[in-house]
């Protein structure tokens, strides 16, 4: 019997690992692809530099847009499905809350203790709010959300399936020294996820706190 309950608890091991390890190398080819057109550009333009990690963060969200419309396509009731979702006044209660939740702890809190250090200094032009508050966040949450987590929820059980996808998501972006507050921002979109499977909460909760993050940063 022993030998059995090991047996099984081995065999859940290796499904883990091959299932993380898949998901960390997809994740990691996009950031690789990424960082080579970068170089790429810099070869040819002399505009891009890997100092400037703005335009890297930039690009890999574009290039995970482009990533997540291919697998979508393979998938198109998931594109569907948040088109025609609709949403509930506890939906908006819970990702308002959520997002003012994530802000304080992310943003006032290290703001009261380190002044003006994670202050914005950059005027964006509307392209770049437009990106920044609706397309980053479609394109993530499809991917992150949509995709990854899911994927994940087939082998594990959903908190599980947060903290894996979680540790994942930071990995696009530039600011790793901030690997922590992604991480958290995560959980928070993939609980959003999963406690109401829509991929709109989530969205709408990703889209709201990068207007707080935003509102925050130029105006205080």
């Amino acid at each position: 019997m022993a030998l059995i309950y090991n047996y099984s608890h081995l065999l859940y091991l290796i499904n883990f690992m091959k299932v993380f390890i898949q998901n960390i190398l997809y994740t990691l080819l996009v950031v690789i692809i990424g960082v080579l057109v970068i170089l790429f550009f810099s070869f040819l333009t002399k505009e891009y530099s890997l100092r400037n990690m703005s335009d890297l963060s930039g690009f890999l969200s574009r290039l995970i847009g482009l990533l997540t419309v291919i697998i979508i396509a393979k998938s198109f009731n998931l594109f569907n499905s948040f088109f025609s979702e609709k949403l509930k006044s506890k939906h908006i209660f819970w990702v308002v809350s959520l997002s003012l939740i994530y802000i304080f702890i992310s943003n006032i809190i290290p703001f009261l203790i380190f002044g003006d250090f994670f202050r914005g200094d950059n005027e964006l032009s509307f392209l770049n709010y437009f990106d920044y508050f609706l397309i980053t966040p479609f394109l993530e949450e499809l991917f992150f959300r949509g995709v990854i987590q899911k994927k994940f929820n087939k082998h594990f059980n959903w908190y599980i399936a947060i903290i894996l996808t979680s540790l994942l998501f930071p990995l696009i972006h530039s600011n790793f020294d901030q690997y922590f507050f992604y991480f958290l921002f995560s959980i928070f979109s993939g609980y959003l996820f999963y406690k109401f499977n829509s991929l709109k909460a989530s969205f709408l909760f990703h889209a709201f706190s990068n207007i707080l993050a935003s509102i925050i940063y130029h105006f205080f």
